[in-house]
Order: structure tokens, then sequence, then C-alpha cells
């Protein structure tokens, strides 16, 4: 009797154990890299569209919109916010009070090369964003890393 109690213990231990995991693997991939108080401006997909909800919503447009790889989410200000949809990754990326911007979700379908740092897909390696808007990219032998804007690059490779 004691035996079978531990197996069906260990049984309910390893379900819960494996829901919590569902659970937390669902929040990650649902959760979206978001860049409050910043603006990516220009190269948008098409007009930017008026969206009920916040900068999740956003997210979640560009996430499930072909060929979307950023996008702005301009605050309200009477109303409903707007939601610009980019077609490169963090185009003229600046500081504004204005807007909340940030990529589409990992996983997303998108093609391309993913940016460990940023958690987005970029084209190609050079098109990855720094983490810093403080930052430039430099080649460094057949990679490209960012250093801080004061800082000069190895071999004076900048991009």
């Amino acid at each position: 009797l004691r035996v079978g109690y531990e197996v069906s213990m260990m049984a309910t231990n390893a379900v819960i154990f494996v829901a919590l995991l569902l659970l937390l693997s669902n929040e990650v991939l649902s959760s979206c890299e978001i860049e409050k108080n910043t603006d990516y401006f220009g190269d948008d997909l098409g007009p930017c569209a008026v969206i009920d909800g916040n900068e999740d919503a956003c997210c979640d447009k560009c996430t499930e919109t072909e060929g979307c790889k950023s996008w702005t989410y301009i605050k309200p200000r009477l109303g409903h916010g707007q939601c610009c949809l980019k077609s490169s990754v963090k185009p003229n990326r600046r500081k504004d009070k204005c807007c909340h911007s940030g990529v589409p979700r990992a996983g997303s379908g998108e093609k391309g090369f993913y940016c460990e740092d940023t958690k987005t897909v970029a084209p190609t390696p050079l098109e990855c964003p720094c983490k810093s808007i403080e930052s430039k990219k430099c080649k460094l032998d057949d990679w490209y890393v960012c250093i801080p804007e004061a800082s000069q690059c190895p071999n004076s490779n900048s991009k």
C-alpha cells in the first residue's frame, strides 16, 4: 500500500512540475520586448493604425503581420493609441515620451538571423541592433560587436 502511495505522489508531482513548466514557458513566449518612451521613426510598412489596447496589442499585431520587424505604439492623446509597424529592426531609434516601441516575439515565424543580445530577428548579423542607443557597431574578424559610442573600434572597421 505504501509503494502505491509513493508512486501516486511521484506522478502527481510530475504532473504539477510539467504544468508549471508549461505556464512559465507560455509566459516567456507571450511577453514582448518593450522599450518604454522610445520611438522607432520611419520605415513604416503602411499607415499607422488606430488600435484598441496598448503596446502589447501593437506587439501582437506586429507578430501576426508578415514583414513586420519592429513596431511603435504612439500613446493616446485623446482616446485610442496608434500602432505603426516597421519594415526594419529598430529604425532611427530615439528616446521620446510619445511612444513605446519593440520587436516581435521570438519565434514569430520571421526568417533570418537571430540576434541573441536583443532577442530579435534580422536579415543579416550586420542588421542586429545594439542593446543601447549609446552604442555603435564594429566589425571584429567575421562578426559584429556593439561598443560604447565614445570607444574606438578595433581595427577601425566601424559601421
